[in-house]
């Protein structure tokens, strides 16, 4: 790509490079892709986390008899490892009246330790009669430990917010910065790899408005892109020239049209950036629906 950029700021850039530049690159790709994937594992085990009925009766419960009127076995199980097979967990549902009116809720327990019509105890939350248990049984498949499977997808979710924030960053440069000149003036192998292609940390250095010198420090596997030219083209924003970004290293490396505007030079891979996003909210969107349900 040229260094020449004969129009000045602001200039314009279309919405899809705009876009690009908030979810593409490595790290906010595996970033979402990692949140989208542990939602899915997590975020499904998850809902089966009841926190709020053994909340309920910890602030006081009242006794009740009643019988079981299904027992059933899911498909969870406790226990076993490759060679044997887990205990498989059951669901006791039951019935039971408050006020005169008629609740259903189901306990959960490891292994078969009742059957349908037998009698059992309950405990009824004083503070929602919607919200019961059986006595030495559990509210859900899982304990609330079970939400700590969220934790990978909400550290892979930090990884895809700090794209969304250098989006910020590169939407600004590309309507507000200044185009210059970068030199190379160094090039080390580092022991990161990505698709088998070695990383390279690189050092330009450019001048700004004023003459100044700054260098500007890159890490990419893709080095083609950044030694294709002796000097390559190097993006600034002019209040602060050390905010500053390689031209050919920005996400889906943009191109240029004679009257000096922006161009995606890669609209495929640009809409395929936003998918995993797109997967991600429709996710987050159908467990908040199915949550309400619960």
């Amino acid at each position: 790509m040229s260094v020449d950029l004969p129009a000045p700021p602001p200039r314009s850039a279309p919405l899809l490079l705009r876009l690009h530049a908030f979810f593409g690159g490595t790290v906010p790709l595996l970033g979402w892709a990692f949140t989208w994937g542990g939602l899915l594992v997590g975020g499904g085990l998850s809902l089966g986390a009841d926190v709020q009925t053994p909340l309920a009766l910890s602030q006081g419960a009242t006794l009740q008899d009643t019988v079981i009127v299904d027992a059933r076995e899911t498909n969870f199980s406790k226990g076993g490892d490759e060679d044997t097979e887990g205990t498989p967990v059951y669901a006791f549902t039951f019935e039971y009246q408050v006020d005169g009116v008629t609740h259903v809720d189901t306990s959960y327990a490891t292994g078969e330790v009742a059957g349908q019509g037998d009698p059992v105890t309950i405990e009824i939350a004083v503070s929602d009669p919607t919200r019961a248990r059986i006595v030495g049984m559990a509210a859900s498949p899982f304990g609330p430990w079970i939400l700590l499977s969220l934790i990978l997808p909400a550290l892979a979710f930090l990884a895809a917010l700090w794209g969304v924030g250098r989006g910020f960053r590169i939407n600004h440069l590309l309507t507000h910065g200044h185009v210059t000149a970068g030199r190379l003036v160094d090039k080390q192998s580092t022991n990161a790899t990505v698709n088998k292609r070695p990383v390279y940390a690189y050092v330009f250095e450019f001048r700004d408005d004023q003459d100044r010198k700054h260098r500007l420090a890159l890490r990419t596997s893709l080095t083609w892109l950044v030694e294709d030219d002796v000097d390559e083209p190097v993006i600034f924003d002019p209040a602060s020239p050390e905010r500053a970004l390689m031209v050919d290293a920005l996400p889906g490396h943009p191109g240029l049209v004679p009257d000096g505007s922006f161009t995606v030079e890669h609209p495929v891979r640009a809409v395929g950036s936003m998918v995993l996003p797109a997967l991600t909210l429709c996710t987050l969107l159908g467990y908040a629906a199915a949550a309400t349900l619960l």
